[in-house]
């Protein structure tokens, strides 16, 4: 695996990273060339971890910018540089999901990073070793179509595909004549949600599709069709996220499993 970060020159050509998988307790190994610095400064974010980043030995210490002694360092020799990071040992239980790994050449926390030189690789790291799946697949579907929002935020016109990540969202589906319709939606990882439903006319009012004035409803008339939720699970493994390329700097990322 090869991360890029720019400002700091290597020979060769740098490519794009892909995802790591590994399973929590595993070694992953992290190497790479760095010239132009004696040091490298490491810190890791992700689920349960201050968001600003702790320490890759340490994770229960949160790093400081411009303050060395917060960060795991490595040094530099002969333009290159190493690090087993060992998930086992951390004095608490590793949450699964995504952890992101950054390499620094300065000793700056996420919230400074803009002014610093940097990459990053995201290490999936579940009990089993699988890839942790960060996102669910939601389908949705009207009769007839109705412009659909998640999270308040409009996402067109029914019918929809969309992959949304894991937790509990809001959809929201409207179109002008029919009655707004509102449910909660919980969304598991590596999942296929299916959500159809049918729009009612509001009483009174003409249908949006024709001139005929859609039927009065009535305490029989029922306000929402409901078609139960199929969960699908999904059946193909989906591929880590691609990290853009950063020119001039490599790092390699290998997972060793423990013996």
């Amino acid at each position: 695996m090869i991360m890029c970060m720019a400002g700091m020159a290597i020979t060769g050509t740098c490519a794009s990273a892909a995802e790591i998988d590994a399973a929590i307790g595993d070694r992953v190994s992290l190497s790479g060339s760095a010239i132009g610095t004696d040091t490298i400064y490491l810190f890791v974010t992700g689920p349960g971890l201050a968001s600003n980043g702790v320490k890759v030995d340490s994770m229960r210490s949160e790093v400081v910018t411009n303050i060395p002694s917060s960060f795991t360092v490595t040094d530099v020799k002969n333009d290159r540089w190493e690090y087993s990071w060992n998930t086992a040992r951390q004095g608490f239980h590793l949450r699964e999901g995504i952890y992101t790994v950054y390499a620094t050449k300065q000793p700056y926390a996420r919230d400074a990073l803009s002014g610093g030189t940097y990459g990053t690789i995201e290490v999936s790291l579940t009990y089993g070793g699988r890839a942790f799946q960060s996102a669910g697949t939601v389908l949705v579907d009207t009769t007839p179509s109705a412009l659909l929002y998640v999270d308040d935020s409009v996402k067109g016109v029914t019918p929809q595909n969309l992959s949304l990540p894991i937790g509990t969202h809001i959809l929201r589906l409207e179109r002008e004549g029919y009655l707004t319709l509102t449910e909660t939606v919980p969304v598991a990882g590596g999942t296929v949600t299916e959500i159809r439903r049918t729009m009612v006319p509001v009483a009174g009012t003409p249908e949006t599709t024709g001139t005929i004035p859609a039927p009065a409803l009535t305490q029989a008339t029922p306000l929402e069709t409901e078609i139960p939720v199929t969960v699908i699970p999904e059946t193909t493994r989906a591929g880590g996220p691609a990290l853009a390329a950063l020119s001039a700097f490599l790092v390699s990322f290998i997972v060793l499993k423990r013996p």
